[in-house]
């Protein structure tokens, strides 16, 4: 079996769950997104380099820019929650 992708959005996309073969996504406005770039980056237990923890997208600038954009238009809303 080969990675599975952790995308979707809705209810069912709150939490992405956990496979240790998974290919990860940024989580931004309510959507799991791959990286602009598309590359993504291994992550090994680092007691047994052997065990694949799994591949995480490895961001860039752009991926920042558009969080950081989501976040501002989602603080305009949220910013009236009562803690």
């Amino acid at each position: 079996m080969g990675p599975t992708k952790c995308v979707g959005s809705g209810p069912s996309a709150e939490l992405c769950p956990y496979d240790p073969q998974m290919t990860l996504a940024n989580f931004v406005d309510g959507k799991w997104v791959p990286s602009a770039s598309g590359a993504t980056l291994e992550n090994r237990n680092p007691a047994n380099a052997r065990d694949l923890v799994g591949l995480f997208p490895d961001s860039t600038t752009e991926d920042a820019g558009g969080a950081i954009a989501a976040a501002k238009r989602a603080f305009e809303s949220w910013r009236h929650v009562p803690a």
